[in-house]
This record gives structure tokens, C-alpha cells and sequence, in this order.
């Protein structure tokens, strides 16, 4: 599947059109004359080198090496200097919508289930693959919900783009389920964000996860915004898909009251407008994606800096 066709229901870590659009697309947002290069181009200085491990690109095997000593070796890039980095996705309950379930009451089989979940995990991994790969630090948070109510950290910090795919893998081999995700964590208070020079938030915007402070005092702000298409759109509210049922005539239909007016589309669109309107007023970029948003606009606005918000 070509980029210009995948989507992120498809972005796996290690994606190759990712690294040769990061490559040619160096992040526009890097602070001019100091050590916060993010997607570093490779330096002139020499290279280090050390085993293959699996989840290391190929293109990085050093086949003279190979052919020496029978040996996979692979080159370590050299960088000028690497930015510190905070990933943090929220697995609040609401991002474990929409299930199997909720398909199976709209009459839509056949679509293919991907939940916010596994939107925000397929997103984060890319990112923290691709700043690894490029030579950044990159730590891995998670922020889930306790039965209070209140925000539970886990962290993780990855030796690399290899352990990143291989942790994606697993995950995915386990449907993204929070239990599965955080148990290779280590639990965490709060965060300081002020030692990280790129906060990455990622999440819905209705869970527990405070965006403002997990941002804190980093250099640099983004808030990938990942929803389902369904929460966009009301097709999901029309007769054919709704609750409706024929034999009981007296029941009002209950998407009356949220199609009436364009009650739903109004509120949603006012609510996507708050998040927008509170990312930019903190300078921060806004990203919001679907299980339909194509990979390169995604990439792009990533590495360019421009805003994405992706209504399908």
C-alpha cells in the first residue's frame, strides 16, 4: 500500500515512506543555534557500530562487516544533539471506544473495529519510533484512570527504533489492551515535564490526563488529538443505524433529539473548537487524526509544523 493511500489504521513503527518523508522533511519547529534538533540529519562525524538487534532497519547493516566477520553489525548514527522527549497517551475509559459491541448495534459487521485505543498507540509508536530512529531520547508514558477518577503514570524509555517495533508488535498481538500495554511499564508520580524539551500528548481530550500539565514547562507542545470517525460524523444517527426498533411504534426515536437542529454536529464541532482554541493559545500544535486520516498528511503537518484537523 503506497503512502499516499495508507491510513493510520495501518501506521505501523518503521514505516519506510515515514522515514524518507522524515529525512526530507527536516522538523520546522527546531530552535535555531542550540542542541534541540529534532529529526537530525546524519553527522559528518564517524560512526559507532554495535550487533543487529531485531527491529533494526536493514538499511543500517554494515554487509562488509558482514561479509568479514559473518557478523550483523549495524552503523550507529552520530548525531550533533538530541532532544529529550515525553510521549504521553491517555487509556482512559473512553478511549476503548467504539468496541465489537457498538458495531454489532449499528448493523456494521463488516467494518473493521479500531478503537481510539489502538489509534493512539499506532500514532505514538510511529513518533517514538521515528525520533528514535533519528537520534532523539525518547520517554514513553501512559496515563490511565483509578477508580477515583484520578490520573495513575507508567513509564518506559526504549534503547531504540528496535525495541520500539518489537513493543509495538507485542501489542498489537495482545489487541492494544490497557492491562497488556502497561504491564511492561514502571508506575511514576507526575511527571517533570520541564527537563523535556518536546511534550507529545495524545489522546481524546476526555479523560483524566491534564494536557496543560503534562506539557508544563517543555520547549515545545503538540497534542495529537485522536478520535473516531464515527464521533464526527452522524451516520451512526440516522434510522438504518440507530436504536430504533418497528414493533414499538410509541418510542420515540432517540436520534430525533440529537439530529434536530444539527444539536450533535453543533456541540461536537464547539467542543473540537475548545481543544483547538486552548492548543494554540499554549503555542502548541494541534493534530487532529482518525482511523481514516491519510499517513502522509499526518506526517507532514507532523514535520512541517501546520496544524491538521482531519474531519473524517
Amino acid at each position: 500500500m503506497s503512502s499516499t493511500q495508507q491510513t493510520i489504521a495501518d501506521l505501523e513503527p518503521g514505516n519506510v515512506s515515514g522515514e524518507l518523508f522524515f529525512k526530507n522533511h527536516i522538523m520546522s519547529w527546531r530552535a535555531q543555534g542550540s542542541h534541540l534538533s529534532l529529526f537530525q540529519q546524519v553527522s559528518k562525524l564517524p560512526e559507532s557500530s554495535r550487533s543487529y538487534a531485531p527491529g533494526d532497519s536493514i538499511n543500517r547493516i554494515d554487509w562488509k562487516a558482514y561479509a568479514r566477520s559473518d557478523q550483523l553489525i549495524v552503523r550507529q548514527r552520530r548525531v550533533e544533539a538530541g532532544a529529550r522527549v515525553a510521549i504521553a497517551v491517555d487509556l482512559s475509559d473512553s478511549m476503548i471506544w467504539p468496541t465489537a459491541e457498538t458495531f454489532e448495534h449499528l448493523n456494521r459487521e463488516s467494518d473493521r473495529v479500531v478503537s481510539k485505543i489502538e489509534i493512539a498507540m499506532r500514532v505514538s509508536f510511529d513518533i517514538a519510533y521515528q525520533l528514535s530512529y533519528f537520534g532523539d531520547m525518547v520517554d514513553f508514558m501512559i496515563c490511565r484512570e483509578d477508580k477515583n477518577g484520578d490520573s495513575s503514570w507508567y513509564r518506559r524509555k526504549f534503547r531504540g527504533a528496535g525495541e520500539v517495533g518489537l513493543y509495538f508488535s507485542e501489542c498489537h498481538k495482545k489487541k492494544f489492551a490497557p492491562d497488556e500495554i502497561t504491564s511492561h511499564f514502571e508506575p511514576v508520580l507526575t511527571p517533570e515535564m520541564s527537563t523535556y524539551h518536546l511534550a507529545i500528548g495524545v489522546g481524546d481530550g476526555l479523560g483524566s490526563m491534564d494536557l496543560l500539565k503534562f506539557w508544563g514547562q517543555a520547549r515545545q507542545r503538540v497534542f495529537c488529538h485522536t478520535l473516531s470517525s464515527w464521533e464526527l460524523q452522524c451516520d451512526w444517527l440516522k434510522r438504518d443505524f440507530c436504536y430504533f426498533d418497528e414493533n414499538q411504534k410509541l418510542l420515540e426515536f432517540q436520534g430525533n433529539v440529537l439530529t434536530g437542529d444539527h444539536f450533535y454536529e453543533r456541540t461536537i464541532h464547539s467542543w473540537l473548537k475548545e481543544k483547538y482554541d486552548l492548543v494554540a493559545e499554549h503555542q502548541g500544535l494541534y493534530l487532529r487524526v482518525t482511523q481514516k486520516t491519510p499517513v502522509n498528511e499526518f506526517y507532514k503537518a507532523l514535520c512541517t509544523g501546520a496544524h491538521l484537523i482531519h474531519e473524517a
